[in-house]
């Protein structure tokens, strides 16, 4: 008997079967539940607030489920996204445990957690994010728009088209455990968190065709924390540096890595440096000119803090 595919609509009814069209379930947690392992869900457009019955948090543990929104009435047609909001709550909307494996996670928003990550993924997990956005969440220490832990290299979450806009304090992505963390095409900005992205003791970030933005709420773009065998690989993205502050575009004081990026900086003090780090392959003096580098600060080798580089 295959997985059933369940329905959900913010004008359904939890005493509809969820298994039609014209059937559709109120609750996402209660049709995540339906679905099962191998499950789907697929969301009509509209926002599922938490706590007032309509949403109170996924959690899965040793499951695969697929959950994509932006849904017509009809079931039809997929435009824009579904929202999750967190209505201020500390709790995460998205819990992962325990070698869970979502095949996607589609059109979806994740917003307005306050105090706590709006997704956490722990235990082994892996993920998928696909055309999805994380919008105004805040968290004082680390992650909150997504927390991420693996467990001795098992474990990986992907972002694929998707936007982190509006977030606060702590970092917005973070990964930690020997965790791996791809994200493609996507774009992070105007968030007034101190670091967008954090990776914790010996991870690996791969990062590819897209945008970071720093402001002057921001220390750091991507920090890689100080172990040796942390791994970074960024090809083709760009960075966008407007500070005053003290900050780098990429902070990696150990570790190994591998870059062919654009910089451009405006606006900073003469301690900013777009890359500190301490071993960097594929670059050197001559080919620096990967970078593409605007407004360089005066005074070092182009885009880096020289004083911490090694060529």
């Amino acid at each position: 008997m295959s997985a059933p595919t369940v329905y959900v609509s913010p004008s359904g009814s939890d005493a509809n079967s969820g298994l039609t069209t014209s059937s559709p379930l109120k609750s996402v947690d209660r049709a995540v539940t339906l679905a099962g392992n191998g499950g789907t869900v697929l969301l009509q457009s509209g926002t599922y607030t938490w706590g007032n019955g309509i949403f109170n948090g996924i959690y899965l543990t040793n499951s695969t489920v697929t959950i994509s929104g932006g849904f017509d009435a009809a079931y039809a047609n997929q435009s824009g996204n579904s929202i999750l909001d967190g209505a201020g709550s500390p709790t995460p909307l998205l819990l992962i445990s325990n070698n869970s494996y979502f095949d996607t996670l589609c059109n979806l928003t994740f917003r307005n957690v306050n105090g706590g990550s709006a997704v956490r993924i722990i235990g082994g997990s892996s993920i998928t994010f696909t055309n999805c956005g994380f919008i105004s969440n805040s968290f004082s220490t680390d992650g909150n728009s997504v927390w991420a832990s693996g467990i001795a290299g098992i474990g990986s979450t992907t972002f694929n088209n998707c936007s982190f806009n509006g977030n606060s304090t702590g970092s917005v992505v973070f990964g930690t455990n020997d965790f791996y963390l791809q994200i493609n095409n996507s774009v992070l900005s105007n968030n007034s968190s101190a670091t967008l992205i954090r990776m914790d003791g010996s991870g690996t970030l791969n990062m590819s065709s897209s945008f970071l933005y720093l402001s002057s709420s921001n220390t750091n773009g991507i920090w890689m924390d100080s172990t040796s065998s942390s791994t970074l690989n960024l090809q083709g993205n760009s960075f966008f540096v407007d500070t005053t502050n003290w900050g780098t575009a990429i902070f990696q004081p150990n570790g190994t890595s591998s870059y062919n990026d654009t910089f451009i900086t405006n606006l900073f003090s003469q301690s900013l440096a777009n890359v500190w780090a301490s071993t960097i392959s594929n670059i050197t003096p001559a080919n620096i000119g990967n970078f593409n580098l605007l407004n360089s600060v005066s005074g070092f080798i182009p885009g880096f803090d020289s004083g911490n580089a090694t060529f």
